[in-house]
């Protein structure tokens, strides 16, 4: 992530909203993240209007329905090696081969969608390549991230990282 950050970044060695677009990798690294730490591992939401067939059952209107994104998440006929962190599945080729629908970590299209999905992909990546830039970051020998389930995904216990300034590898370059 650090290589794409310093190759793609603008001439005041900061990483501004406008760049966010050109930083794709992050993305990916983000929606892999995402895809495996499910944080909202339940959506729900339902038809007032009418009835809605859902694999040959009819729900009548106002029946809540619950979709468990945890289950899509990791179901291996979609993402092969599931378990594994892989962010090359959300390359530009590998989303067009899947269904749209098949990863929704802000909801659906249109008023089903969060509003902020953009602001929240602008922000981590503006913030998360400025921090690339001045250090490497490592995660704490010996210490894993275990998830607590909820009605959003938590880390169960602190999580712990190594920031190393960057400031001497900067000055020899």
């Amino acid at each position: 992530m650090y290589q794409e950050v310093k190759d793609k970044l603008n001439d005041t060695g900061k990483v501004i909203p406008d760049d966010v677009a050109q930083l794709v990798y992050i993305r990916q690294v983000m929606e892999e993240t995402l895809r495996m730490a499910v944080l909202a591992p339940i959506a729900a939401r339902y038809d007032e209007e009418k009835d809605v067939t859902l694999g040959g059952y009819v729900i009548p209107p106002g029946t809540p329905i619950i979709q468990a994104l945890g289950v899509g998440y990791s179901d291996p006929s979609i993402w092969p090696n599931p378990e594994k962190f892989d962010p090359d599945r959300f390359s530009p080729e590998k989303v067009a081969e899947r269904h749209p629908y098949s990863f929704q970590p802000f909801g659906f299209a249109g008023n089903r969608k969060c509003p902020a999905y953009r602001f929240a992909y602008a922000e981590v990546t503006t913030v998360l390549a400025n921090i690339l830039l001045k250090f490497q970051v490592h995660h704490v020998n010996g210490l894993g991230v275990k998830a607590m389930y909820g009605l959003v995904t938590t880390p169960e216990d602190e999580v712990w990282l190594t920031l190393t300034s960057r400031c001497d590898e900067n000055k020899e370059e």
